[in-house]
Formats: C-alpha cells, structure tokens, sequence
C-alpha cells in the first residue's frame, strides 16, 4: 500500500506527507522505520478517499493493504546493509 500511495502523491505533483495533509487523510505515516511504506491496516473511509482520490474501486486498495501477519509495530526493522567489499 506505501508504495501505491507514493505514487498516488507523484501524480498530484506532493509528497506523501502533503497529500495526507491536504486531502484530511487519517493515515499514519511513521509506524515503524520504514514511514510510509509500510502501513498498517487504513480505516474504510479512508480507503474511500484514496479510491475516490486514484479514480480507482475500494476493492482493488483492499487487496493491496499490508496483511495482518505483515503489521509490525517493531521498533525496528531489519535493514540491509552494503558490505564492504575486499580486494584481494
């Protein structure tokens, strides 16, 4: 769903904070480290807005929501980093 909201906020030429912002939209956007990409399950009006916002049916943001098993509300996630490479 982060993902897909991203993009929704680039067609409107906003970012992700500003569309939430301008349209009263109730999302939370800093649940975990990863901010907007990684939502937890939107209220049904606010899929509605969003819906309305993308020209697109409800039922279609439904199926993308994060899975339950997949809302983490850890205080961090694991994240990749570069390891350095050695030259031999």
């Amino acid at each position: 769903m982060g993902s897909w909201l991203g993009r929704v906020a680039a067609r409107y030429r906003l970012s992700v904070a500003q569309l939430v912002e301008d349209y009263h939209l109730q999302i939370p956007l800093e649940t975990s480290r990863a901010g907007w990409l990684l939502l937890p399950l939107l209220q049904s009006d606010v899929l509605q807005r969003l819906a309305d916002l993308a020209r697109m049916k409800i039922g279609l943001l439904r199926d993308i929501q994060t899975p339950l098993q997949l809302d983490v509300r850890m205080p961090e996630l694991p994240v990749l980093h570069k390891v350095p490479v050695c030259e031999s």
